[in-house]
């Protein structure tokens, strides 16, 4: 059978008017002004009633795509490369060699009479100048005392090792994906944002999913009407950023990601689906007479894999994540250091308390030292 097809386009896959009746493709087919739609379908039972389905011939999967935002950064970090019982050996171990430098420290006194610092606290002080690889300012004299700061420069020296390189393990290993529903996103710092397509429009005004509902409410329309409904490139230029959940068919982001994204920032992309994986159907007349021969024809090619041929040429593959050099370099930011100058700001302000504390008790006993030299008389006539 010879035909010309007369192919008409429309705006509109077919959804329900004011009116009761369908507008676009399905609206073309219930006022039988098309015989058959080019374009697939989702199956919907309004449409049902006023159409009939055929094979399936595509799978539409979408999905939010993210990158994989960086865990909060804990005091936490800097504690985990080594184990609880590893830092009270370590404490158990200073511990001893403290004792055994103030016995060597305080025989040096006594039987060499030499004068070296032997007070607790500048030990302490010598001690975590060892093992932060600071070296020491005073050498014992004695052949005991400095057998015991060789060892402890030793220790000192493997843990450091041991320490340095977990810490660095840790900041080059993957993060853990946290955000793994629309809930999770809901509940996220990111924002989100949305293909600009009529059947997402059609799924967050008629969904009954109270997390799929309260993100479009929440953060995709953000205050300002439909601010978030954007083409795949801005979407997807926003996602490649950061902080930001891009919702878009997966055949129309891969492509765009093969081309303008890093190998690192591929590497970072997540996806959390919002709705099932959702089959699509040809479509015709509500008992069109070619509904057996479009069915056969479609099964034929689907038997000699030519249905599955043109299904992976226009659906991409996902961009693979390639762990080259260039993906591995990496920039610290704020986030990962502020616990270390957390620390650090302690330290200054129980330095200033504990200096205003002296400047008052030195204060205190210049003044009762002053009273007992120069005595006070009462005036007299």
């Amino acid at each position: 059978m010879l035909f010309r097809p007369n192919i008409t386009l429309s705006k509109s896959w077919g959804y329900i008017t004011s009116d009761g009746s369908f507008d676009g493709l399905v609206g073309a087919l219930q006022r039988k002004q098309i015989d058959y739609g080019s374009s697939p379908l989702f199956v919907r039972t309004d449409r049902a009633e006023v159409m009939e389905y055929g094979r399936r011939t595509w799978t539409l999967r979408a999905a939010f795509i993210f990158r994989n935002p960086k865990t909060v950064v804990s005091i936490g970090v800097f504690t985990k490369p080594l184990s609880t019982s590893i830092w009270l050996s370590l404490f158990f171990t200073s511990s001893c060699v403290l004792f055994i430098l103030k016995l060597t420290q305080s025989m040096e006194k006594t039987k060499v009479n030499r004068k070296s610092e032997a007070s607790w606290s500048y030990l302490i002080i010598c001690a975590v100048g060892v093992f932060c690889q600071q070296g020491v300012t005073n050498l014992p004299f004695t052949y005991s005392g400095r057998i015991t700061m060789l060892f402890m420069i030793v220790l000192s020296y493997l843990v450091y090792q041991f320490y340095s390189a977990s810490i660095v393990s840790n900041l080059l290993i993957k993060p853990k994906t946290l955000i793994k529903s629309v809930e999770d996103i809901l509940k996220s710092t990111m924002r989100a944002g949305c293909e600009d397509i009529l059947y997402n429009r059609d799924y967050f005004l008629y969904t009954s999913d109270k997390p799929s509902k309260d993100l479009y409410l929440q953060k995709i329309l953000s205050g300002v009407n439909n601010s978030n409904f954007l083409t795949p490139q801005e979407g997807l230029d926003l996602v490649k950023e950061g902080g930001y959940a891009f919702h878009v068919e997966l055949a129309t982001a891969y492509p765009i990601i093969q081309s303008t994204f890093s190998e690192r920032s591929m590497c970072e992309l997540r996806e959390v689906q919002m709705y099932r994986t959702q089959p699509m159907h040809s479509n015709l007349q509500k008992y069109s007479p070619f509904r057996d021969m479009f069915d056969t024809c479609l099964q034929r090619l689907a038997e000699y894999g030519i249905l599955d041929k043109e299904i992976t040429f226009w659906h991409p593959n996902k961009p693979e994540c390639v762990q080259s050099k260039d993906a591995l370099n990496f920039h610290l930011g704020i986030e990962y250091f502020y616990p270390v100058l957390t620390l650090l700001l302690i330290g200054i302000v129980l330095s200033l308390i504990i200096l205003i504390l002296e400047l008052y008790v030195n204060f205190k006993h210049r003044v009762e030292k002053f009273k007992k030299i120069v005595p006070l008389y009462p005036f007299t006539n």
